[in-house]
């Protein structure tokens, strides 16, 4: 849990320059927000989306609190079957499959960690994060909540796209709860998942070359 943590810290701390040297383009929060905005309209229709839920996460969206954060350096898929560890130890050595990184909203590299645990290992990782230099500000745990309940939009989405109503069937089954009052401190469409789902994170973001990088 810490090597992870720190992990995730030194990445988002990688300078803009760096990142875009190494073949990320450059993004801001605003196109983000404008990316999403595109994800959610299109699964309204085609999955489609409980209405509950579509108003739940346009509301996030239209919520500037939730965008003031600075786009930083992310992996974008940190599922653990992307993480290499040492023999005997939890020490990260590497990180696989580069395809989705993007400058993003960190929060956004705690969501399968999240699915993976729940609010326990969140919890833990975020403090973790923070003690190993990683900036926890305020509406960063929320956002991961957030991030990880519209995973099921593009969970629903990519079932659509690619001819798996599988994919789709299941996005229906865990919309089928309500969204979350607020302050509700477990998200009803979130429950730990057994096995990491496939890259879902960005199904509209053209793919790149995959890379490798070691610590």
């Amino acid at each position: 849990m810490t090597s992870l943590a720190a992990t995730l810290a030194a990445l988002h701390r990688v300078p803009v320059e760096e990142a875009v040297d190494a073949g990320v383009p450059p993004r801001e929060p605003v196109l983000v927000r404008e990316d999403l905005a595109r994800t959610l309209t299109e699964a309204r229709t085609t999955v489609p989306l409980p209405e509950r839920w579509y108003a739940h996460w346009r509301a996030w969206l239209d919520d500037d609190r939730h965008w003031a954060h600075q786009a930083r350096l992310t992996h974008g898929d940190m599922h653990p079957g992307h993480t290499l560890v040492g023999p005997g130890s939890d020490a990260v050595t590497g990180i696989l499959d580069w395809t989705n990184a993007a400058f993003d909203d960190p929060a956004a590299d705690f969501v399968d960690q999240y699915l993976a645990g729940g609010h326990p290992l969140l919890d833990r990782l975020l403090s973790a994060y923070r003690r190993g230099g990683g900036t926890v500000r305020p509406g960063l745990r929320e956002r991961v909540l957030l991030r990880a309940s519209f995973r099921w939009a593009h969970v629903g989405l990519l079932g659509v796209r690619t001819g798996r109503p599988a994919f789709t069937a299941v996005a229906r089954d865990r919309l089928a709860a309500p969204p979350p009052a607020p302050d509700t401190p477990q998200d009803p469409a979130i429950r730990p998942l057994r096995t990491p789902l496939p890259s879902l994170t960005a199904p509209s973001r053209p793919a790149r070359s995959r890379r490798r990088t070691k610590r």
